[in-house]
């Protein structure tokens, strides 16, 4: 009564599992077919088995061991339909093969279903049965062979067949549901076709392989990355080196670029640590890992070029790994070409640092020229500016200051007294006592200096010696009466040195002092007019006869040094001009249009795109030839000059060349999608709008194709979507930009046989017109018109 109980529950518990699972799984469909058949087929194996043990009419009992006899034939038929499925195996004779089975089934069933064949009894509180030893009992024991034998060694097959470890799971899985099925039915075959009574298991083991092949249909539920739809993908649309290798590290499919990039026949396959230079014991970490998507370098064992791979594990929805995915970029072309981009810049450092000391040295000689320029200005205090700068440099060495801030305080003290190029020189060389008006006047030269230093970075503090060298350590000085330590350090260097200079020189209204007075002077002001501290030092220097004699500055050298400073200073920008024509332009820039050529420009864009996001722009202007062919080479080049300018303003902050004829490439960095829309529409707009003031070249019309980059992007890939977007605009009608990342993937892939078609007919229809004809302006247009009006009058036509 017991296991006949548990036949029917186990026959209901497979029913509910088929139609749960169609209900759990929308996809599969000739799985879900089948888990539902099988679920059914169980129900009317077991449940016909129970209520045959149940029963104690033998008459009835038939028909219910029918009903079980036809649920164990559809079954295994199903069984069978199923495995085929999930295998791929007998593709071409599965047909036949189904139609013999179905007669063996069919027949199998008709036979074991006579009263002639079986006899049943009362055994151990249920009905069971013994098959007579007729033709029947043989014939059903060789069609369930046959069945398991074909369903063992589809699976078989399909384990030899398969590299994944997935796979050979769900292989594992279905051999065993089969191996359970078959021993289960052995009691319940084998015993009633010797004289045995029966034992019902094999509706237990029919229930137990349903459930098994659930399990298998979830599993390949999970497996929804299909490796033939993948691999058809990868090897038409990627275009760099995509590979994959099972759990094991074998490669089992990749893509055309990596069978040439590797050298492999299609049907290799090689190990991962074979095709890259790495150990066993390292590769399989490798594979296994999800840290790898920033890519590791390696070389690959064949060519030794050096790769970034990345790898990538597939996992289903179990989160467990099917297999690695290995996506390969050679950088050997990259590597050359930051390295040539590293030299590049390594030689414009170098002729930067060699530039900026020409233009340093050529500013201290300006500056000393006009210092001595300033200095003639006063008769009287020629050499003035340099003497100053003398003393000054002799405190700071006296101070302990390094030698670029002593060259700096130099330059100040040279230029101190520039603002008195903005004061009168009849207040400069007045012999007599200055009017309250012309020493106020006089009083304005250290604002005057002050403003024209203040915008001059290269020196720092240039200005503060030139508006602060008159104010007061007590705060009664000018301009702006500052005390103390507010008072800048160059600029009460300075103060001292130049009061030191006016007391030792001769003036209009006096002789120059004697050292001795000076020395009293400087040390009664100590505190007052000048800072102690510099004042001391420069007492110390005064006492130690450390200070030079006018007759150190004598007005010869001067002279002299003024006539080689122009002479220096004019050699100096003779030199620049012709090294910046020699190497600049004539090497690396376009002349017509004064942007760089193809080979500096794309090594200054690909170095900027290693830095930072953008977008990369590649130009064409169209119909360039049609202009040239009309209005001759000189209107081309003037539309090609017009769009350089236009250009040219983006190289600031980004990059813009010329590639060569009527090709441009821009490269704006740190740019938005939105920024570069409204940037190529007002780039569109000024062209029109130029160009249309031009009748020989307003023919000509601009066409753009955009990428997004993100920092660290390869330039030739996204030169090539650049490009493609570029010819995605001329299918459509040009005179417009579009975005690669907003073509669609079919339409960019497809074949535009149609369109291409349209775009010729357009053509022809168009060809020989010219619009604006009357528009021409040349001097013999209107005499050739009257002509041929006249011409016509005549010809009456």
């Amino acid at each position: 009564m017991a296991i006949n109980i548990i036949l029917i529950v186990m026959a209901t518990a497979a029913l509910v599992y088929g139609f749960d699972y169609v209900c759990r799984e929308k996809r599969n469909g000739v799985i879900r077919q089948c888990m539902l058949a099988n679920g059914i087929l169980t129900f009317l194996w077991n449940f016909g088995y129970g209520m045959m043990g149940l029963c104690d009419d033998y008459t009835i009992c038939y028909w219910w061991r029918g009903v079980a006899l036809f649920g164990v034939c559809g079954y295994l038929l199903v069984e069978f339909l199923f495995v085929r499925h999930v295998t791929g195996t007998l593709k071409k004779h599965f047909a036949p093969i189904m139609v013999v089975l179905s007669i063996l089934g069919t027949t199998n069933f008709l036979l074991v279903v006579q009263p002639s064949v079986v006899t049943f009894f009362p055994y151990a509180g249920r009905t069971a049965y013994s098959s007579n030893p007729v033709f029947a009992r043989v014939y059903q024991a060789c069609f369930l062979t046959l069945i398991i034998m074909i369903l063992v060694s589809m699976a078989i097959y399909w384990w030899f067949r398969l590299s994944l470890r997935r796979e050979k799971e769900i292989v594992i899985l279905l051999f065993c549901s089969h191996f359970s099925l078959v021993f289960a039915m052995i009691p319940d075959t084998v015993l009633p076709t010797l004289g045995y009574v029966s034992i019902p298991t094999s509706g237990i083991g029919a229930f137990a392989c349903y459930v098994f092949t659930v399990y298998v249909a979830d599993r390949l539920s999970a497996f929804e990355l299909s490796a033939n739809s993948m691999n058809d993908y990868i090897y038409h649309n990627v275009d760099n080196s995509v590979l994959f290798f099972d759990t094991y590290g074998k490669l089992i499919m990749s893509n055309e670029f990596a069978l040439k990039f590797f050298g492999l026949d299609e049907n290799a396959r090689p190990y991962f640590y074979e095709l890259f230079q790495v150990s066993k014991e390292k590769a399989e970490p490798l594979l296994h890992s999800d840290t790898h998507a920033e890519g590791i370098k390696l070389t690959t064992t064949k060519s030794n070029t050096v790769c970034s791979v990345i790898l990538s594990t597939i996992r289903d929805k179990y989160n467990e790994p099917m297999y690695t995915a290995c996506f390969v970029y050679d950088l050997t072309k990259e590597e050359r070409m930051y390295q040539e981009v590293n030299a590049l810049k390594q030689q414009l450092q170098i002729d930067l640092e060699k530039k900026t000391r020409q233009m340093e040295r050529l500013t201290l000689q300006s500056i000393a020229t006009i210092a001595n320029t300033i200095d003639a200005k006063d008769v009287y205090t020629k050499g003035h500016s340099e003497r100053v700068a003398a003393y000054s440099v002799q405190i700071a060495e006296a101070l302990g200051w390094h030698d670029n801030e002593i060259q700096q305080l130099r330059n100040a003290a040279l230029l101190h007294d520039i603002g008195k190029i903005g004061v009168a020189d009849a207040v400069l060389n007045k012999d007599s006592g200055l009017t309250d008006e012309e020493y106020e006047e006089l009083k304005q030269h250290t604002v005057i200096g002050g403003e024209i230093l203040k915008d001059i970075n290269m020196i720092p503090d240039l200005d503060a010696g030139a508006l602060y060298h008159h104010e007061r350590y007590d705060g009664h000085g000018y301009p702006k009466g500052l005390a103390g330590e507010e008072i800048p350090i160059y600029a009460r260097i300075i103060a001292v040195a130049d009061c030191y200079d006016a007391m030792n020189s001769r003036r209009i209204y006096r002789n120059a002092l004697s050292q001795d007075e000076i020395y009293e002077e400087i040390l009664k002001n100590k505190g007052t007019q000048f800072d102690p501290e510099i004042a001391d030092i420069f007492l110390t220097l005064l006492t130690e006869n450390q200070i030079p004699d006018l007759d150190d500055f004598s007005e010869s050298s001067s002279t002299s040094n003024l006539a080689d400073d122009h002479r220096t200073i004019s050699k100096f920008i003779s030199d620049v001009v012709i090294t910046i024509k020699a190497q600049e332009y004539a090497k690396n820039y376009d002349l017509l249009t004064t942007l760089p050529m193809r080979n500096l420009g794309e090594r200054l864009t690909a170095e900027l795109m290693q830095q930072s996001d953008g977008y990369l722009i590649f130009l064409d202007m169209d119909n360039l030839k049609k202009i040239n062919d009309i209005h001759g080479h000189k209107a081309g080049d003037r539309a090609l000059k017009l769009l350089g300018n236009l250009l040219s303003r983006y190289s600031d902050e980004g990059v813009a060349c010329r590639l060569g004829g009527d090709e441009f490439l821009l490269f704006l960095p740190k740019a938005t999608h939105d920024s570069v829309t409204t940037q190529m529409q007002e780039l569109f707009d000024q062209f029109r709008l130029a160009i249309s003031k031009d009748v020989e070249i307003r023919s000509a019309t601009l066409s753009a194709g955009i990428c997004m980059c993100t920092a660290g992007d390869n330039f030739e890939n996204c030169y090539q979507k650049a490009d493609k977007a570029l010819y995605y605009v001329k299918q459509n009608g040009k005179n417009q930009f579009f975005f690669y990342q907003q073509i669609d993937r079919k339409e960019l892939l497809t074949s535009s046989t149609g369109k291409d078609l349209q775009l010729v007919a357009k053509s022809l229809r168009e060809s020989g017109t010219y619009i604006g004809a009357m528009d021409l302006n040349y001097r013999d247009f209107a005499r050739q018109y009257e002509y041929m009006s006249q011409l016509s009058i005549r010809s009456q036509c």
